[in-house]
């Protein structure tokens, strides 16, 4: 079946994406998200589905009567394994209006974009919080396996700020109470285990190893966030060392971070004059926090990772964030704890569907072979 034959169910039908679909899109994802979602910004939606280098979306649409009803898309990216390039895409943004809920257009619309997607894309991947029901159905109704937990590392920055932020309770009511109260345990528990884990650092000089105090990589802010022809020659030099990766070269990167909703601070690493690393840092509000996000990290060495994490720890501070993230990356391992940034216990799990035999399902299913940066798998930010 070709994506211009519709799928028919009752009173829907399911038929390919087009772009003058965008202002339907949009009055969807209100109905869906609210007016706050990304989704409800033409702009972004014609940046995120028509504009990426790596080609347009494969979209699938569920009309009924003229409106749309529901809606998914799988957005290519270039992925390097082992030295070698395969498009995968992102499968996201799924909307189905709440009053088709149940009926099959959920499974209709993915089955729809895979089989438009044949020959044309290697895996689908995507991160769901574990137990969530879309997680669940990816697994029951179509052929995903899990490669592993998304973990995200925290370091509380403002306590005392924060502890005063966390109740954003409309009502005194003693749920809410209990969840503040939870809230601030973990604060306070992280906060005081940080503190424990650097004396000990500090007593092994670990902290010392990390300090930044190295001159020889300088950490600079990008004054606009445009990337040159100098990324494409560290993504040459660290690509091969890294399993799993998006190819993240000056077009794609010049793409990722022309997002209109998003906005974004660069910082690149120079070493002897040489570019050796850049980090990108977004902010967020999320129940009244401001969350400091390292949305993307790439470096040539554990040391220009280390300084990029530290400017970004820095500049989070000045700007007032409460809260410092980032993904957990064999990357940033050997110092992030040093930084104080803890595991914490928000889990998401990567799950891929493998449409290339050809692919080593292997090398997939442990995540430590994945780079995957918060810009890689969010579309949120």
């Amino acid at each position: 079946m070709s994506s211009r034959e519709p799928t028919t169910k009752a009173s829907w039908e399911i038929r390919s994406f087009r772009e003058d679909d965008l202002p339907r899109l949009v009055e969807l994802a209100r109905i869906v998200y609210g007016d706050q979602h990304a989704l409800t910004n033409v702009a972004y939606l014609d940046w995120k589905y028509t504009k990426n280098p790596s080609g347009k979306a494969v979209a699938a649409v569920c009309e009924q009567r003229g409106q749309i009803i529901g809606f998914t898309a799988l957005i290519p990216q270039e992925f390097e394994i082992n030295h070698a390039t395969w498009c995968f895409a992102w499968g996201g943004d799924l909307m189905v209006h709440p009053q088709f809920r149940r009926q099959g257009v959920f499974v209709a619309m993915v089955q729809s974009v895979f089989r438009w997607s044949e020959g044309k894309i290697s895996l689908v991947y995507g991160a769901r919080e574990l137990g969530s029901p879309t997680l669940r159905g990816l697994f029951k109704h179509f052929d995903y396996v899990n490669a592993g937990k998304v973990i995200t590392v925290k370091k509380y920055l403002r306590t005392f700020s924060a502890i005063r932020h966390l109740w954003f309770y409309p009502k005194p009511a003693l749920r809410n109470l209990v969840r503040y109260l939870a809230s601030v345990a973990d604060l306070i528990s992280s906060v005081l285990i940080s503190y424990i884990i650097s004396l000990i650092d500090h007593a092994m000089g670990l902290q010392k190893k990390f300090s930044g105090k190295d001159q020889v990589i300088q950490v600079n802010e990008m004054n606009r966030l445009v990337f040159g022809e100098e990324f494409d020659s560290l993504w040459e030099d660290v690509g091969d060392s890294l399993p799993i990766c998006v190819v993240k070269t000056k077009e794609y990167l010049n793409w990722r971070y022309a997002n209109p909703t998003a906005t974004y601070i660069g910082f690149r690493a120079d070493r002897d004059g040489v570019l050796s690393g850049f980090a990108v840092l977004a902010y967020t509000i999320q129940r009244r926090l401001k969350t400091a996000w390292l949305v993307d990290l790439l470096a040539a060495n554990p040391d220009s990772a280390a300084r990029l994490v530290e400017e970004c720890l820095r500049r989070a501070r000045r700007d007032q964030a409460h809260i410092f993230k980032m993904y957990d990356m064999t990357l940033t391992k050997n110092f992030a704890r040093s930084f104080g940034l803890l595991k914490t216990w928000y889990k998401r799990s990567l799950a891929v569907y493998i449409a290339d035999p050809r692919i080593p399902k292997d090398l997939l299913s442990d995540i430590a072979n994945w780079h995957v940066t918060v810009a890689d798998i969010e579309d949120w930010i």
